[in-house]
């Protein structure tokens, strides 16, 4: 919820985080994997992918958020590789502002060195010993964390880099965008056919179609209208959002707006694929949803005496 909230000001300001705060007491679907007592990985995915980006969008203005940013990818990688695109959508927006503005230098060092540490940290500590050579492609193994860790390195590197102009700091991203991809071919050229790539195929008939989570959008639709119609409304709503969004002048040239419109349309298109990953699009739009309400001083004051309004009748009828 502080993810959220934070991406709704930095896109809004106040009266967009005052929508986000509305927005989250009547959101049931957003807390579908947070129900108490549910012990899952989904959940803390999901939180970790919010807080990541929205440290890293806050990068810029904040100086804690870069090496947050760093910590919440690298524990992100730990737990599990679902929410692996939006940790990459981070670490290449705090890449293109070190491109654009070389005073993102110290910024995009602290992310790097925060992401080494922590992935490897993370993969020693969850890691058996016996294990530590052992590829796989579905969760933390050594042919993620070498390219992680030196990907993270040859950033923080980079943004030592401070007299370098324009095309050598692009030329320093994409060394350390190569080395990671590169690394990750050379341990394990099997994992570039997806997550499941080592699982034995007979195991998708006799168990994967047959989990719920893992159904496509268009299957649960014509399973169940009435749930796919309930999935698929409020990624489409902040879809939608995000286009109005792109229309005003300094959103479009922010690279914050473009990395929160990137990660929801990608939660978008993984919805397609596997119904879990509405949860994503969910938690990514409320912010989006939120920021497209007008701003200015007497609305956010109006929504902020409706916000204390709407608590005080809830504690009243608790």
């Amino acid at each position: 919820m502080a993810g959220t909230l934070l991406l709704a000001l930095r896109l809004g300001g106040r009266s967009a985080a005052f929508v986000a705060l509305l927005l989250l007491l009547f959101g049931l679907p957003a807390f579908i994997q947070f129900r108490p007592g549910r012990i899952d990985h989904h959940n803390a995915q999901i939180a970790l992918a919010v807080l990541t980006l929205a440290a890293a969008i806050w990068s810029d203005r904040a100086r804690w958020a870069a090496g947050m940013a760093g910590v919440m990818s690298g524990l992100a990688l730990a737990i599990g590789l679902e929410g692996l695109a939006f940790v990459v959508i981070a670490g290449a927006l705090m890449a293109v502002r070190y491109v654009l503005d070389g005073n993102s230098a110290a910024a995009l060092s602290r992310y790097g060195v925060a992401l080494a540490i922590t992935a490897a940290c993370a993969f020693a500590a969850g890691t058996a010993p016996k294990l530590w050579m052992q590829t796989a492609c579905d969760a933390m193994a050594v042919n993620w964390t070498i390219p992680a860790v030196a990907s993270g390195l040859i950033l923080a590197a980079a943004g030592r880099q401070l007299a370098c102009g324009r095309g050598a700091r692009a030329a320093l991203t994409a060394a350390a965008a190569g080395a990671g991809i590169g690394l990750f071919i050379a341990l394990e050229p099997r994992c570039l056919y997806g997550p499941l790539a080592m699982m034995d195929p007979a195991l998708h008939a006799i168990w994967l179609k047959h989990v719920s989570e893992a159904q496509s959008l268009p299957a649960l639709m014509r399973k169940s209208p009435l749930s796919g119609y309930a999935f698929a409304a409020y990624p489409a709503a902040a879809l939608i959002a995000a286009a109005l969004l792109a229309g005003k002048k300094a959103l479009r040239t922010d690279p914050a707006f473009w990395s929160l419109a990137a990660s929801l349309a990608i939660a978008a298109l993984m919805t397609l694929v596997a119904i879990r990953a509405a949860s994503y699009a969910i938690w990514f739009g409320i912010a989006v949803i939120a920021a497209v309400f007008p701003r200015s001083e007497e609305h956010t004051s109006e929504l902020q005496s409706q916000f204390h309004l709407v608590c005080r009748l809830l504690l009243e009828k608790k």
